[in-house]
């Protein structure tokens, strides 16, 4: 397949044909993508659009866990948690990240 312009930020599938790599977009991947704009959101409190990427930010007193999210920086910093956690009600429970991992018996590590 012949693209002409050729594509800036991704690959030729087809005579004049881009599929952009995630971030970009544009009829030859030229452009950045404002991820930042779409919707769901993608970060909970602030998102700061990159070149063909973005960034999450808390804000003051919270934590960015490991999935994007935030949460209270001193209460899951006491909580010691391996994988960040959510206060809810004022009560502080670890998290973890995946569907297939529990939390273990001693309510900070995922088994």
């Amino acid at each position: 397949a012949i693209c002409q312009p050729g594509c800036k930020h991704g690959e030729c599938i087809g005579p004049n044909k881009c599929k952009c790599h995630p971030g970009y977009a544009g009829k030859t991947c030229n452009q950045d993508l404002n991820e930042c704009g779409l919707k769901p959101r993608p970060c909970k409190h602030r998102c700061m659009n990159t070149y063909g990427s973005y960034k999450c930010y808390c804000l003051n007193g919270y934590m960015l866990m490991p999935d994007g999210t935030c949460s209270n920086a001193l209460s899951c910093l006491m909580a010691n948690c391996q994988y960040g956690c959510d206060v809810l009600k004022g009560k502080v429970r670890c998290r973890c990240p995946s569907p297939g991992l529990q939390l273990g018996p001693d309510g900070r590590t995922c088994v």
